[in-house]
C-alpha cells in the first residue's frame, strides 16, 4: 500500500491475517472432515461452545485496552 497512511497500513495488514488465517483452518477443516477425523458440524459447535466458554477472556488478554473486565473499568 505505497504511499498511504500508517492506519491503512495497518489495517490492510490486519485484514491480510485475519484472512490468511480463516484460508488455513477452512483447509485444516476439510483435511479432518476428509479424513474422517470430524463430522460435518462438529468443528462449528466446538467453537460455538468454545467462544461462549473463553471469548472474554481472550478478548480481554490480547487488547486490554478494548475490552477489559468490568474490574478493571472499576479499579481506575
Amino acid at each position: 500500500m505505497n504511499g498511504s497512511s500508517p492506519l491503512l497500513d495497518l489495517l490492510f495488514r490486519l485484514a491480510t491475517e485475519v484472512v490468511s488465517q480463516r484460508v488455513r483452518t477452512r483447509a485444516l477443516l476439510e483435511l479432518l472432515e476428509e479424513k474422517g477425523l470430524l463430522g460435518p458440524g462438529e468443528f462449528d459447535a466446538r467453537g460455538a461452545a468454545v467462544w461462549e466458554r473463553d471469548w472474554a477472556a481472550l478478548a480481554a488478554e490480547v487488547a486490554p485496552e478494548l475490552f477489559g473486565t468490568e474490574e478493571d473499568e472499576r479499579a481506575e
